[in-house]
């Protein structure tokens, strides 16, 4: 057994005559190697693209929970009304008076 692992570690069963009808199994078995680096680097990339993202869905919800707060307060009635009296329009101080018709 110890001469068997010996003998697989320093490869030679590749160099055997005899051993070469092996050779296709172990392309395919280089092969799926292969396979399974690159799509285990391929997740790689899109978990970190994926992460990359989902900070930036971070940062522009806090935005956009900043810009509804200023406009909140912009759209208050004394910000409204000081705005107003900056260009010269001011509230009416006599009341409306109700029109009624009649018949």
């Amino acid at each position: 057994m110890a001469k068997l692992i010996k003998d697989l570690l320093h490869g030679k069963f590749l160099s055997e005559v005899k051993k070469v009808k092996n050779l296709p199994f172990l392309i395919y078995v280089a092969s799926w190697a292969l396979l399974v680096i690159y799509l285990s680097n391929t997740a790689d990339k899109k978990a970190f693209v994926a992460s990359k993202l989902q900070i930036e869905v971070n940062d522009l919800t806090i935005k956009s929970t900043s810009i509804k707060t200023q406009l909140l307060d912009e759209s208050k009635y004394s910000k409204i009304k000081k705005k107003a009296e900056e260009l010269g329009l001011y509230q009416d101080e006599i009341p409306p008076k109700k029109i009624t018709l009649s018949e």
